[in-house]
């Protein structure tokens, strides 16, 4: 945050936790795939005994009656994976309807997590970092699954 500690209390912990599944998402891909298991992270993944998240399914079939804090909304702007209907067998069915991509983890770290303390500031962040291909409608779509 640009004023630190003092400011950083201000986000909502939706925010924080998003960030925080998200980081263990994608470092776990990395290492995991490194260890040769290469479906890792990708919303095809679902290993016999599997931990809640996030890691089968690459955490694919979140909605908010689950969890209201802990979701895949950066995930999400970084995957290009749609997962609304899609049939998770022991999750049930994907309910975010998510067609926006493009956005990297270290320019949403760099340019638009210290402006953002909650879904609005983040919206207005994530629009002026817009990635080719994506509407103000896309990404208003997905993050309505998160208000």
């Amino acid at each position: 945050m640009n004023a630190g500690p003092i400011q950083y209390l201000q986000v909502s912990n939706q925010i924080v936790e998003s960030w925080a599944v998200a980081l263990s998402w994608f470092v776990s891909q990395i290492e995991y795939n490194d260890r040769g298991i290469g479906d890792y992270g990708l919303e095809s993944y679902s290993p016999n005994n599997p931990p809640r998240r996030p890691c089968q399914y690459a955490y694919q079939y979140w909605n908010l009656s689950i969890d209201k804090t802990y979701t895949s909304l950066f995930i999400n702007i970084v995957d290009d994976f749609n997962e609304r209907n899609q049939n998770f067998p022991t999750r049930g069915t994907g309910e975010v309807d998510d067609n926006v991509t493009g956005y990297f983890f270290a320019d949403i770290e760099k340019n638009i997590l210290k402006h953002s303390y909650g879904i609005t500031s983040l919206r207005n962040k994530l629009i002026e970092y817009l990635p080719s291909g994506v509407s103000v409608s896309d990404l208003d779509l997905l993050l309505s699954h998160y208000q």
